[in-house]
C-alpha cells in the first residue's frame, strides 16, 4: 500500500508472539508450509526465502508444495 507516496506495511492479522500457536490464523493458501504450527523467527526466514525463489525462479523450486 502507498500512501502520500510513502511505503505502508499491512495485514499483520496472523502476526503473533514467538511460540504461540498457529492454528486460528488466517494464512494465504500455497503460500505457507502446512507443517508449521507455532511463531517461530525460523518462520519468517524461511517464507523470506520462497518470496526471493518466487522472484527469481521458477515455481519448481518453491519450498511450500502439496
Amino acid at each position: 500500500m502507498i500512501d502520500n507516496g510513502r511505503a505502508i506495511i499491512i495485514d499483520f492479522g496472523s502476526c503473533r508472539k514467538l511460540g504461540e500457536s498457529l492454528e486460528d490464523v488466517g494464512r494465504t493458501y500455497e503460500w505457507y508450509d502446512e507443517k508449521v504450527k507455532h511463531s517461530f523467527f525460523e518462520n519468517d526466514l524461511a517464507a523470506l526465502e520462497e518470496i526471493r525463489v518466487w522472484l527469481g525462479y521458477g515455481e519448481e523450486t518453491f519450498q511450500f508444495v502439496e
